[in-house]
């Protein structure tokens, strides 16, 4: 048995997406799973339940390779798992899989992505403004003018970043600052967060609307930990619904 895995652990598979497809608007496909068994022979073989996408049975392709995350009772890991091959057994259907990268704890929670949809309003920034923010930690009255905002909705959201939709096209580099409120451990947060953008393009489906991906900039620990403990919470709800 793998050290820190059980028979019964939760698995998301999650595709590996070429710089091409990411850069049409492509999101990357997630199957949820369970630990079934250990391969007695080989260390590195699991057997786990056929993925599930949407409550349906979904037969990974023989050869596959996806990026692979365990939620154990000692937290969170990851690896690249090969999809070895599909099994039936007395109606059960199962994949056997290989670790083909080593087994880590995921201590990156930062760059753990939530897929959510939150309403947003966001807003372009000088460089001078940008520096400002940064130096200052405060909005000027310009920024009270709701006017100068657009309107926006966010897609995933991490403690590092965001991916979000709006109306027009943002130059890569460009600064932003970002605004949102969710709800964690009851509460209702307001976020004010400076941005620059990563990645900017219209949606293949929709050239009316684009995709932009964010880096969050400057933000404080404060800020940081209370993002990673919304998500955390979000997932932990969702795993529980799909028990």
């Amino acid at each position: 048995m793998l050290k820190g895995l059980s028979e019964g652990d939760k698995i998301e598979f999650k595709e590996i997406l070429l710089l091409s497809e990411e850069q049409t608007g492509k999101r990357p496909s997630t199957y949820a799973s369970q630990i079934l068994d250990f391969d007695k022979d080989d260390d590195n073989v699991i057997s786990v339940s056929m993925p599930v996408s949407k409550g349906h049975l979904v037969p990974l392709p023989k050869g596959s390779v996806f990026d692979t995350y365990f939620y154990t009772e000692k937290g969170l890991y990851r690896c690249k798992c090969r999809i070895l091959d599909r099994i039936k057994t007395d109606n059960i259907y199962s994949i056997n899989i290989s670790m083909e990268t080593e087994l880590k704890k995921f201590q990156r929670r930062q760059y753990f992505r939530l897929e959510k949809t939150i309403p947003i309003i966001y807003t372009e920034l000088s460089d001078e403004e940008f520096t400002t923010l940064l130096e200052t930690k405060k909005l000027s009255e310009d920024f009270l003018h709701a006017e100068r905002y657009a309107e926006g909705t966010c897609l995933d959201i991490s403690g590092g970043g965001m991916r979000f939709v709006g109306k027009k096209m943002i130059e890569t580099g460009r600064k932003l600052i970002l605004i949102f409120q969710i709800v964690v451990g009851g509460k209702e947060i307001k976020f004010r967060l400076p941005a620059t953008v990563r990645m900017s393009f219209s949606l293949p489906n929709d050239s009316t609307k684009y995709e932009h991906r964010v880096e969050f900039e400057n933000i404080s620990k404060e800020y940081r930990e209370i993002l990673i403990k919304y998500i955390f919470e979000e997932e932990r709800m969702m795993r529980k619904s799909t028990k």
